[in-house]
């Protein structure tokens, strides 16, 4: 379901909740540890420090709408992220970021809320809601806005306001099929890659907005979309774009020396 490397360790999660850890050896991987967070859904987890330290911790969806903080040391659950809420329904996405040094959780929710967890303190420091169900979102924090999909025609950026303590709608945008699997900003922020129901990745200019290009090389639903920030040499790539696809395809594509 998602893969991340993590200091030279690979973390896979499945579908059904279970999470392995993977430790090189070799030349091929031995598994070093399983977490059963007894999570059946489609919520990928996402990895990152929290504040004052510089062990690593997986954030994975749980039952009841609740988020486990998980050691990756320990491989034990430390903490849970649960709201006070109970009409959220499932997490459909969990995206961890950090913002002027200090560390930060956004999580949306089946209900189409979105929660802003400050992970210095556990606790949330401001909502929204949207309309329909999240299917992903990705932020920026450099300029503070994020955006999300569903599975309509339309998307949501939203920004976050510091001064005033609060999330807000910034604009809406919309794209010719219905449905968004995937939305990731570039790591330069110059380029918003949509992954669509209809096979297609979709290119905009994170800034503006404007239509770059479409993408038609799969032919089912697009289930991830991840900047490579290193190149690979031997096609002579500054860094590529992989997509993976509901049709067992993956495709590299060059989109930052186009």
């Amino acid at each position: 379901m998602s893969v991340f490397s993590v200091d030279g360790e690979l973390v896979t999660q499945e579908k059904g909740g279970i999470i392995h850890i993977w430790s090189p050896s070799g030349g091929s991987f031995s598994e070093m540890g399983i977490i059963n967070c007894s999570y059946v859904g489609f919520c990928k987890l996402d990895i990152g420090p929290t504040s004052g330290s510089h062990e690593n911790f997986i954030f994975s969806p749980g039952e009841d709408s609740t988020i486990s903080i998980i050691s990756l040391n320990s491989q034990k659950i430390v903490s849970c992220l649960q709201t006070l809420s109970e009409k959220l329904g499932e997490v459909m996405v969990i995206k961890y970021f950090e913002m002027e040094g200090s560390p930060y959780l956004l999580s949306a929710y089946e209900s189409g809320h979105i929660y802003l967890w400050d992970l210095k303190t556990r606790k949330i420091r401001c909502e929204l809601k949207l309309d329909g169900t999240p299917m992903d979102m990705d932020f920026d924090p450099l300029r503070r806005i994020g955006v999300c999909g569903n599975e309509s025609h339309e998307l949501t950026v939203f920004k976050f306001d510091s001064v005033a303590n609060q999330l807000s709608v910034e604009k809406k945008f919309g794209i010719t099929n219905a449905g968004v699997s995937r939305a990731s900003i570039r790591p330069d922020g110059k380029i918003l890659a949509l992954g669509c129901w209809d096979g297609r990745v979709r290119l905009f200019s994170w800034k503006t907005l404007k239509p770059l290009a479409v993408l038609s090389e799969h032919q089912q639903t697009i289930h991830d979309v991840y900047f490579m920030k290193e190149g690979i040499s031997s096609v002579g790539s500054a860094g590529l774009m992989a997509v993976a696809g509901k049709d067992q395809r993956i495709s590299l594509w060059d989109v930052y020396n186009s």
